[in-house]
């Protein structure tokens, strides 16, 4: 019983202690090592482990010892990295327990495990319960190099890069990272890689690599290599070799480049073409016959350059208007095709090629529609009405026929011969120095001429000329007329012409396109011009009054010595002024002038002709100061002393100076008027508003100056002008009440202070006896007050004053002036165009038969028309020398409300109510046209008869009141509009190529075959090439199958192809078709479509 008792006791004692120790563990004491202290790191491969030692330590003083029978609890943070046995101990005598972490078997993965050991004690005496907590990192490195990703595009432009991403991983798809090598110091993975491209001139390369072809690359932390190519400056195929590693084998990549560089050199072929200069290619206007052309675009490596947009457009010959526009984009081989055509009718064309990013290789070509089967004869004479050749010595008709076949084509190759006759002058008495002709220099009543590519065969006729006016037998209004036949191969044409010894107003009509079918509109213009000698001008009457100062010796920038010296340019443009007038009915006089009383008239006054005149100008030699005033006041005198018998002449001074005026003091008389003797006009070296040279008989009071302010004796040192004392050194001078120490001697002086509001004022002088006033300021640079005076004068009378500072500017202003002389002369001008009635095919339309209907734009009138420029739009404005408009006017009289128009041109109006009331008529009120102004009205008619229409009806004329020679009418020039019931005019045409409904047949999973339709359009004739491509996984296409197909017969059915999936490996399958011709090229895909090798055999390699 004893023994019991003592085996109980020790069972008592052994509870009582249990698990738990008498101290915890320390956590700075406590450890967690492997049991290798260096194996940080493990593989990610089954089987791969590692042991750890775990000891729980106590530092308490007394005791500082291991913990013995502590419960560590083993944990890992991501069981997907492994397993860690056993999960639970107890520590030992030497505190410890033992553990193992293994990878995870099934699919070993790389990371970092955190084991985490959980140990349980307790803190004596009080017996707390402690929890230690240890941990360690576990790092599993990736296996080795097993398979690769790629990601690149597999398609590149020449002068772009590539960027390439290779990625590794090993065999359980861990990424190939750089965390072991980074952390150890080791060399990193990397890969050797090797570029290739287009040979020649193969010169791609790494981008970053100093641009060879052979390099290595480091993965990066992501296992990925980064890395760009550059690829040739040759488009094609670029292969990428990527060296094996660990156990991936070799690899090639392909990508392939396109050049699509800004084209610096473009090229353009045509068929049919010619290549005789001056002579196009040419094929027949039968409504099936068309121009082939392609451009061809070359980049800066003179690669053909694709998708490069080029606009094709097209024009009429000589036509602004754009007829067609189309924009296609260059194919991979740089070409950009088209045609031009069919077309029923006859004319010359121009295409023009223009790449939209480098406009300056346009490319231009003209090409001809032409007609053999001449069926028709027009005859027209433009102008039909013109001036005597005595009238206007340059002056001739254009007389044209026209040869057209059966659809109103121009015939080419036709023999005409032309014959005038019934020649007759009104008055009947009227006698010819020149007769009329067919030749300038001799009398030839017969011509002959051969239609040209357009149908036209054209002779030029000469009016007959008249006595002049110094010759005997003149008569100031004959007219004269004739008939001009043209004859083609029996058929005869009659054309009325007629001519005039005395001017009138020009008209200019235009109709476009020239060429219609029914139902089409036609825009028709027609211009009123006056255009100078087409006018009735008054005769004039010009004094010209040149400044030969002494600073005229001087050259345009004002230097003593230079050249060209402003005189001579002053006579050159002088001359040119003169070249303005006309010999027959104006008269020019030359005043010049330098200091005060050495104004000098030219020779023989005002005169005609003027060759006295030139002369004068050019014998002109410069000396002395600028008497402005004096100059102005003689070239004055002498025109009223000198009246033009014609009391409407226009009459005119026209001055020219380099410099303020110094002498005789202000022309405007403002200020005081100083009579001769007084010397106090001469203001030099300042010009001088407040003084001038008094003239008796001009107006004007004299009165005596209160107190006596007048100097007759200078103090000594002092120098007298005038009636002041002037220190010349400073150029100060005074009044003597101003500084009576300058003056010894003074007397009373009488002065005149209102002549400004008299003829002491030359604008006075001048407007009183109707001449205008011209100020022109050239080369120097005038005082303000000085522009102010000659303005106002010049302005008064009706004149301008215009600085000139170059030569250039110097003609300008004589021609500005010239031109402001010619005054109007076509006034209360009335426009009738009859379109009721018209010649057709050479015979008059039936009464009451609608050749054209009027369509308004817009309907009732507006500002903004559908198609430019409106219908009917009615302008008036005049142009600068260069023909530039200047100026839009009111362009007449609003026949709806019978008041001006309320603004200036252009203007819109619908005239469907005039139309309609007038029996197919318009109308205009034009009112004044004056000289460089143009009158115009643009309208547009729909087409709604077939044939040859001549524009304008016999009784469409313009009517003005033209000056002395009275009333005058004339008849518009007529134009022939070629119209057809269905003409063939097909513009540039695009050749487009089309894959429609790409899909699989079939449905379902892939189980060895992936079969594909389509269909095919082109609406070209060029043989078609299609290539069948498989695209693996978004990689590069795979060329599979090729067909060749001709348009005329292999596209009523639809194509297919069949990719045969049993040697290729699993994965998503897109197919690709590319179908192209010379001129079209399409691409499109399918898919993709899911491909394993489930349910089939293979034999495994170890």
């Amino acid at each position: 019983m004893i023994v019991n008792r003592v085996v109980f006791l020790m069972l008592g004692l052994l509870l009582l202690i249990g698990p738990m120790s008498a101290y915890y563990a320390d956590p700075t004491a406590s450890t967690m090592l492997p049991s290798d202290g260096s194996k940080i790191w493990i593989i990610a491969d089954p089987g791969q482990f590692n042991e750890y030692k775990i000891t729980a330590y106590n530092n308490t003083p007394g005791y500082a010892g291991p913990v013995q029978n502590a419960l560590v609890t083993i944990t890992v943070d991501n069981p997907v990295l492994g397993t860690v046995s056993p999960a639970s101990a107890v520590t030992d005598s030497n505190g410890q327990v033992r553990c193992t972490f293994t990878v995870n078997s099934s699919h070993p993965t790389s990371g970092t495990a955190q084991i985490r050991a959980d140990i349980a004690s307790s803190d004596a005496p009080a017996d707390t319960p402690w929890h230690t907590y240890l941990t360690f990192d576990q790092k599993i490195d990736h296996n080795v190099p097993y398979s690769a990703s790629y990601d690149y595009p597999n398609i590149g432009e020449v002068e772009g890069t590539i960027p390439f991403k290779i990625t590794l991983y090993d065999r359980w798809g861990n990424l190939i990272d750089s965390r072991y090598e980074n952390e150890n110091g080791q060399p990193l993975h990397y890969l050797k890689l090797h570029i290739n491209g287009p040979t020649p001139p193969n010169d791609c390369g790494f981008t970053d690599y100093s641009m060879t072809h052979d390099t290595t690359v480091n993965l990066n932390a992501a296992g990925t290599a980064v890395f760009t190519v550059t690829p040739a400056t040759k488009p094609g195929w670029h292969y990428l070799l990527v060296e094996s590693t660990g156990a991936i084998p070799q690899d090639i990549k392909s990508f392939r480049t396109y050049a699509k560089g800004v084209p610096v050199r473009m090229e353009q072929s045509f068929s049919p073409d010619s290549y005789t200069p001056g002579f196009p290619p040419t094929v027949t206007a039968d409504g099936v016959s068309k121009f082939t052309f392609h451009y061809t675009l070359y980049d800066k490596y003179d690669n053909p350059t694709m998708d490069q947009p080029v606009l094709i457009e097209t024009y009429a010959s000589g036509s602004p208007t754009v007829e067609t526009t189309l924009e296609l984009k260059s194919l991979e081989n740089g070409e950009v095709w088209s045609t031009y055509g069919p077309k029923s009718f006859t004319g010359l064309f121009t295409i023009t090629g223009t790449p939209v990013n480098n406009p300056s290789e346009q490319k231009t070509k003209e090409v001809r529609f032409y007609s053999t089967a001449p069926t028709r004869l027009s005859l027209t004479a433009n102008p039909q009405n013109m001036p005597s050749r005595d009238a206007n010595p340059l002056i001739y008709a254009n007389i044209t026929a026209k040869v057209t076949d059966i659809m109103g084509n121009g015939v080419a190759g036709e023999p005409v011969t032309f014959t005038f006759h019934d020649v007759k002058n009104n008055p009947t008495a009227a006698t010819f120095t020149t007769y009329p002709s067919f030749s300038k220099t001799a009398t030839e009543i017969t011509a002959s001429a051969t239609t040209d590519e357009n149908g036209y065969a054209t002779v030029r006729f000469y009016p007959g000329a008249y006595p002049t006016a110094s010759e005997a037998g003149y008569e100031p209004t004959v007219s004269g007329e004739c008939v001009i036949t043209a004859d083609w191969k029996g058929i005869q044409r009659d054309e009325p012409v007629s001519w005039k010894n005395y001017p009138y107003l020009s008209a200019l009509v235009a109709v476009n396109p020239m060429q219609a079918k029914v139902g089409d509109n036609v825009n028709v213009s027609v211009k009123l011009v006056g255009d100078g000698w087409a006018l009735y001008k008054y005769p004039i009457d010009v004094n010209m009054v040149i400044d030969r100062s002494g600073s005229m010796d001087w050259d345009i920038t004002g230097h003593s010595g230079g050249t060209p010296k402003r005189i001579t340019i002053a006579k050159d443009a002088a001359n040119v002024f003169i070249d303005h007038m006309s010999e027959t009915n104006d008269r020019v006089g030359l005043w010049s002038y330098s200091a005060g009383g050495t104004s000098t008239q030219g020779t023989g006054g005002m005169q005609t002709p003027f060759a006295q005149v030139r002369t004068d100008i050019n014998a002109l030699t410069p000396s002395g100061g600028t008497a402005t005033r004096e100059g102005v006041k003689k070239a004055i005198e002498d025109m009223i002393a000198d009246p033009n018998l014609n009391p409407k002449a226009v009459r005119a001074v026209v001055v020219m100076t380099d410099g303020d005026w110094n002498n005789e003091g202000t022309p405007a008389g403002s200020g005081n008027g100083w009579p001769a003797g007084s010397h106090e006009y001469t203001s030099f070296p300042d010009v001088d508003t407040n003084n001038y040279r008094y003239y008796p008989g001009l107006g004007g009071t004299i009165t005596d100056m209160n107190p006596i302010n007048y100097c007759t004796t200078c103090a000594a040192g002092w120098y007298r002008t005038g009636g002041r004392c002037c220190q010349w050194k400073w150029g100060n001078c005074y009044y003597p009440d101003d500084y009576p120490a300058t003056c010894s001697v003074r007397e009373a002086m009488g002065r005149c202070t209102d002549g400004e509001f008299t003829e002491q004022n030359l604008s006075i002088y001048a407007k009183n006896h109707n001449i205008r006033l011209y100020f022109i300021f050239f080369a120097g640079t005038p005082d303000p007050d000085a522009v102010s005076v000659l303005t106002t004068m010049a302005e008064h009378t009706g004149g301008f004053y215009q600085r000139a500072t170059t030569a250039a500017e110097l003609d300008e202003a004589y021609d500005k002036i010239a031109g402001d002389l010619i005054q109007e002369a076509g006034v209360d001008t009335e426009v009738a165009l009859d379109f009721g009635q018209l010649i057709i095919n050479a015979a008059m339309s039936p009464p009451g038969e609608k050749i054209f209907d009027y369509v308004p734009d817009p309907v009732g009138g507006g500002d903004t028309p559908a198609i430019q420029p409106g219908s009917t739009m009615i302008d008036k404005f005049n142009k600068t020398k260069d023909g530039e408009i200047d100026e839009h006017l009111v362009p007449g009289i609003d026949l709806a409300t019978g008041l001006p128009f309320t603004k200036v041109g252009p203007v819109i109006v619908d005239q469907s109510q005039y139309w309609n009331d007038h029996n197919s008529q318009l109308g205009f009120n034009i009112g004044t046209v004056n000289i460089n102004e143009t009158w115009q009205a643009d309208f547009r008619f729909k087409v709604l008869k077939e044939g040859n229409i001549q524009i304008f009806g016999p009784n469409s004329q313009v009517c003005f009141k033209n000056g002395a020679a009275g009333d005058s009418c004339m008849h518009f020039p007529n134009l022939t509009l070629s119209a057809a019931m269905n003409p063939e005019n097909v513009g540039v045409t695009e050749k487009i190529i089309n894959i429609h409904d790409l899909k699989r047949v079939g449905e379902g999973e892939v189980t060895g075959t992936i079969p594909v339709t389509w269909t095919t359009t082109y609406n070209g004739a060029e043989m078609i090439t299609v290539e069948v491509s498989y695209i693996l996984n978004e990689g590069t296409p795979v060329r599979f199958d090729v067909l060749t197909l001709n348009p005329a017969f292999d596209l009523v059915h639809p194509q297919s192809s069949v990719l045969n999936t049993g040697n290729l490996p699993p994965g998503g399958y897109k197919i690709q078709v590319h179908a192209f011709t010379k001129d079209a090229s399409v691409t499109k895909e399918c898919g993709p479509f899911t491909y394993n090798t489930q349910g089939r055999a293979f034999i495994k390699l170890e």
